[in-house]
């Protein structure tokens, strides 16, 4: 007999699981719901309560916080204004592009990791679930 040709090692994983499974568990894993799907950002679970909370999110950042802000930055200031701040350079366009290929090669990075992990967290729950850790 032939062995399926796969096109991705997860498929290979999942189906070995699949295959793997005793029938008592393969049973009781037929009977767990499907789970119900995240909600959308447009969903009106959250959207209702969060837009029934705002005004009094607003209510209380103008009444409590503003004052609190107020007396701490005049504190703040009180305090500092005998203080010099030294003068900075005057930024060149060469900074400003280092600057900028900088930020975006992080994001880059940084998305790259997110999308490496969460395919190597897969990768690694097919081992598990084979037993091949």
């Amino acid at each position: 007999m032939s062995q399926p040709l796969y096109d991705d090692e997860f498929e290979q994983l999942f189906s070995r699981a699949q295959v793997d499974l005793p029938p008592h568990l393969k049973a009781r894993l037929m009977t767990i719901p499907h789970l119900m799907p995240q909600p959308t950002f447009w969903d009106l679970r959250w959207i209702v309560p969060v837009a029934s909370l705002t005004p009094a999110i607003f209510w209380l950042l103008i009444t409590k916080l503003l004052p609190l802000m107020g007396i701490v930055t005049g504190g703040f200031v009180s305090w500092a204004k005998d203080l010099v701040l030294p003068v900075l350079p005057a930024l060149s366009m060469p900074v400003i592009g280092i600057c900028v290929s900088i930020f975006l090669a992080s994001i880059s990075f940084g998305i790259w990791i997110y999308w490496n992990s969460e395919s190597r967290i897969t990768l690694v729950y097919g081992r598990y679930l084979t037993g091949r850790l």
